[in-house]
């Protein structure tokens, strides 16, 4: 695991550690009953949280932060750095709470992750993975300018949806 922590006025985002499993759990639990999507079914799953908690923890190139404002989870990010021929973060997972989506927070926090992983660690490309689907995530990286660079079909194969990559140049 990458150890990750940095405050931007009133938001810190850090690592998970194991004494933040129950919190982020009992977050995303709460997520759960705003959301529609069927994407996130397997996502939010009380064993694959923990799944993708423990995989986190032993891998030396894995992030799994918590988003925190005014002494509240408001959003959890998962993810890989890469060293391809670019030090590259891939995001595989990135929520923020729904009563603050559209409300710039999303964009705040990638910017803040984007400074800090390029100072600290010299990433100098980010990338997300997303459902095809996710028509909402779609528009959020777009929007943060995120160029489409690949579709690997039937990637989800318990819902029959592709995974579209997203590449962004620092």
């Amino acid at each position: 695991m990458l150890s990750f922590s940095v405050i931007n006025q009133d938001i810190s985002i850090s690592s998970i550690v194991k004494e933040d499993i129950l919190k982020v759990q009992k977050w995303i639990e709460k997520q759960n009953h705003y959301l529609d999507e069927s994407f996130y079914v397997n996502s939010l799953d009380v064993n694959e949280f923990i799944k993708r908690f423990i995989e986190y923890y032993v891998c030396e190139d894995e992030i799994f932060l918590k988003i925190v404002r005014d002494g509240n989870i408001i959003g959890i990010i998962k993810g890989r750095v890469e060293k391809k021929e670019e030090m590259e973060l891939f995001i595989w997972f990135f929520m923020v709470d729904c009563d603050l989506r559209n409300k710039g927070i999303g964009k705040r926090v990638l910017n803040i992750i984007a400074d800090h992983c390029t100072k600290s660690i010299g990433v100098n490309v980010l990338a997300a993975g997303v459902c095809s689907s996710n028509l909402k995530a779609i528009k959020f990286w777009e929007e943060n300018n995120f160029k489409k660079v690949r579709v690997t079909k039937n990637f989800f194969d318990n819902i029959n949806k592709d995974l579209i990559v997203y590449r962004r140049i620092l």
